[in-house]
This record gives C-alpha cells, structure tokens and sequence, in this order.
C-alpha cells in the first residue's frame, strides 16, 4: 500500500466522526450536533459507545436449547442473514465472532450493537427474508401475516405473503453509513423467564426495538437438521430456542443490568436446556483492532524504513 493510500485511509477514518457518519463507535443521527453521539435513549451525548467486556472482547452466542449450535451472520444475496451452524470447530470463523457495543443512555433499560469480526461496519437487526418458502393453501392475502406453515414449525414463527413470495422474519444485517435511527441498528437483550440452571450461563433474549415482541429463535423440533440452518425470529417466549447464551459469558455487572421478560411464558414445545459441553476462551481469538489502529502501525514501519533507507 503507498504512503498515500494510507494517508487517505487514515483520514477517511479519523474525520469520520466529525463529518456525521455513524460507526460502531458513534451512531450520528439528524437529532444530534455532529459532534454528538445518539445514545439508547434517543438523547443526544458528549460520549462514545463502549465495547463490552473490553476492547479485545470477542464472544460467540450459543443457542439455550442447541447448545452446539453457533450465531452468525452469513453473507447472502444483497445483504448478510443470520445463521447457526454447528460445532465449535466451524465457530472459529469470524463471521461468528461478535463485538458488543453498548450506547451511552440515561434508560435503565440498555441497547446493544452487535457486529461480527468479518463486517466490522454491519449490525445484526431484524427484517423480512426469503422467497423459498411454499405458499400455504389457506387464502392469505398478499401482506398478511401467516399463522404456522405445518405442525413440524413453530408456531410462533413469523411469516408475512407478499405476492408469491413467503417471508419469514429473521435476523438480517444492516450497514452503518450516514444518519442512523436507534431502532435501525441496536439490540436489547432480555432476562427470560427460565434459567439455564448452570453457573456462568446467563440466558438471553434477543430483540430488536423495531420489532417489539419478537425474538430471535431458534425453536425447531430436532438438533438433526444438518450443518447450517436460518434463524428467524418467534413472537413472545418460544422458549429454550429462543434463548441464547454468550461465550465467553456476559460480565456479571452486565447481565445484572438487564430487564426482565414479562410478557406470556411458553407453553408449547418449549424444549429444554441442551448440554453445554465446553464453554470458555479456548476459542476466542483477539478481536481484530481497528483499522486506524492498523494503519498507524504500517504508517509507522513505513517511516522508519524510509528513514532507514535514507541513511544507508
């Protein structure tokens, strides 16, 4: 790379907050000065987002019920999808390492940012995909949400007709670009009503404000569903599907600060909490640094090989 590119790169980078674009680090919205960062509360601060569990952290999510069953969000079509796949050995990818970034808020309620190593500029949030699925037989209009397709899905799962098109909603990516709303980008994570009955494994809830009862799940009748499998979202508790856990675990202040589920409990098809086996830091890499970060370090060496050369 020349010393110009760099240059540019680094300025890009650095004037970035400045110039209203929002980041992992400063969400910017048309409510804020541009000197301001959007926080969970819809309030404007002098205060950037912090990384959860430090500046290195990086976990994988595990689901409550399939515990070898691993999130990501995977590249597909115009936009990434979120996925599970399975066994510890495919986690190791960085589409499966996620970075927590928590907003400044005055709430005691707390919004998250959850971004994978491999698209440092992509945040996990829900929206319609799909297209694959038959269309049931059972005369729903174009836009209407759908009950259960067969007795072998959930029913809570959601599914909207558009068209001939059959939608389900599921987690999706979405870029951090421009002015950005606070229900666009962000997560909430919620206590559920069950625990998972093991030391150091604090289940979770996830929901996207924009979509106000709905969870990510993962709430399938059998673990024998092959390697890779969609992950869409169910309404109100689905139970163990529906929950999840980070690996390594939340920090106890974290999870301690976190509400409570208080709507309807499952009550069908609620599986239970599946076998953990191992749970830890044998797998989490360094979460890569940013890329100013890198770009001083290659600025710096190309200096001193410059001055190097010079001299010799």
């Amino acid at each position: 790379m020349s010393l110009r590119c760099i240059f540019w790169v680094i300025a890009v980078d650095s004037i970035g907050f400045s110039m209203g674009l929002s980041t992992r680090d400063c969400l910017h919205s048309g409510i804020c000065e541009v000197h301001e960062c959007l926080g969970g509360d819809w309030g404007c601060y002098n205060q950037s987002n912090t990384q959860v569990g430090g500046t290195d952290k990086v976990y994988r999510i595990r689901n409550a019920r399939w515990p070898n069953y691993f999130l990501e969000l995977e590249d597909f079509r115009y936009h990434s999808r979120s996925m599970v796949a399975k066994g510890r050995s495919r986690a190791a990818a960085t589409s499966f390492q996620w970075t927590i970034m928590k907003l400044p808020t005055k709430s005691v309620t707390p919004s998250y940012m959850l971004l994978t190593e491999q698209k440092r500029d992509e945040v996990l949030t829900f929206g319609l995909a799909g297209c694959s699925e038959p269309l049931p037989s059972n005369g729903t209009d174009p836009g209407v949400e759908s009950g259960e397709l067969n007795e072998s899905d959930h029913p809570q799962r959601r599914l909207v007709i558009h068209g001939n098109c059959a939608k389900y909603l599921m987690g999706v990516s979405s870029r951090l670009s421009g002015l950005v709303t606070v229900d666009e980008v962000t997560m909430s994570f919620i206590r559920p009503p069950t625990s998972s009955g093991k030391a150091g494994v604090d289940l979770v809830m996830l929901n996207a404000p924009s979509y106000a009862n709905e969870f990510l799940c993962y709430a399938t009748g059998t673990e024998d569903l092959g390697n890779s499998m969609g992950v869409t979202t169910c309404e109100g508790d689905a139970g163990f599907g529906g929950y999840w856990f980070f690996d390594p675990p939340l920090p106890a202040t974290e999870v301690a600060s976190l509400p409570a589920y208080s709507g309807p409990t499952c009550s069908r098809r609620c599986g239970e909490m599946g076998a953990i086996g191992e749970i830890g830091g044998v797998y989490i890499n360094r979460a890569a640094s940013s890329p100013s970060t890198w770009l001083v370090l290659m600025l710096s060496l190309a200096v001193a090989f410059g001055v190097w050369a010079s001299a010799t």
